[in-house]
């Protein structure tokens, strides 16, 4: 429904999840909060290699490389 929203109408949508199966499928720009602060904000792609430890340490979990997979499964 976000994605043909988006599509048909050109919102603009602000999505607030730590569900990384939607991180991957839907968004252009991800903004990683942490440290009561906003670490980066870049596309998942980059994301997902950055350097900043909080980051790295998120994305290096079977569930966050499983989410990034079955995207890749299904592109």
């Amino acid at each position: 429904m976000l994605l043909e929203l988006h599509a048909s109408l050109n919102l603009t949508l602000i999505l607030v999840t730590h569900d990384l199966d939607s991180i991957w499928r839907v968004t252009d720009q991800v903004a990683f909060l942490g440290d009561k602060k906003v670490l980066a904000k870049q596309p998942i792609e980059k994301l997902v290699k950055d350097d900043h430890p909080v980051i790295k340490a998120y994305f290096a979990n079977n569930r966050a490389k499983r989410a990034a997979i079955r995207l890749e499964s299904t592109t």
